[in-house]
């Protein structure tokens, strides 16, 4: 009688570890499951564009975009621009009729095919800076793009010596979007130029991780 009730009690222990064993692999299985389908966390995606003459626009353009991890697109006039064109003793000169005319220059349709401005939340602009504004087609992808409706803009623009404050006024002028803050460099700051764009992306959030 006591061997009968001693297999019983037995057998109930066998049965009580084998279940709770079964609930803490359960428990487990969900927590891990749950992590699995956790959604990752959402990637600001950047798009740096830029209209680079001499070049030191888009030397800070590739320094944006690498230290970013944004996509880089030169925006290239369906017409190049010539020396005589920004030729700035000229009055006849194409770009300073542009702008008495307020012209909107043709952009390669290369550089419309680069963009599907639907992948980006943040779009950053580059340009030289032209008799003190932004040259006319900075205007012409502003319009195409709607003023880059719902997206946030920076600016960043390149001098000789002059500052870049009106030309920023006037690009944020024509942007529906959010828009931020500008990056200007001279000739003369161009040599720290990757601890600035680096201290400017910081401050906007922006650096790669």
């Amino acid at each position: 009688m006591k061997r009968k009730i001693w297999n019983v009690l037995i057998a109930f222990i066998v049965c009580l570890t084998m279940t709770l064993v079964g609930c803490q692999s359960a428990a487990h299985s969900g927590s891990t499951r749950q992590q699995t389908q956790a959604p990752a966390p959402t990637e600001n995606k950047i798009l740096v564009v830029y209209f680079s003459y001499s070049g030191n626009t888009e030397r800070v353009a590739e320094e944006i975009t690498s230290q970013s991890g944004g996509k880089g697109v030169e925006l290239v006039p369906a017409i190049p621009y010539t020396a005589a064109d920004v030729n700035y003793n000229d009055s006849n000169s194409r770009s300073q009729v542009e702008r008495k005319n307020d012209a909107r220059p043709e952009l390669s349709e290369q550089t419309y095919r680069q963009i599907e401005l639907s992948d980006y939340d943040t779009v950053i602009i580059g340009y030289p800076i032209w008799n003190g504004y932004e040259p006319m087609l900075i205007r012409t992808f502003l319009e195409h793009y709607n003023g880059l409706s719902g997206k946030t803009v920076y600016t960043f623009s390149t001098a000789a010596s002059s500052g870049g404050s009106a030309a920023h006024n006037s690009v944020s002028g024509r942007v529906t979007g959010e828009v931020g803050s500008n990056l200007h460099f001279t000739s003369s700051t161009l040599s720290g130029m990757s601890t600035r764009v680096h201290d400017w992306l910081a401050d906007l959030h922006l650096l790669a991780e």
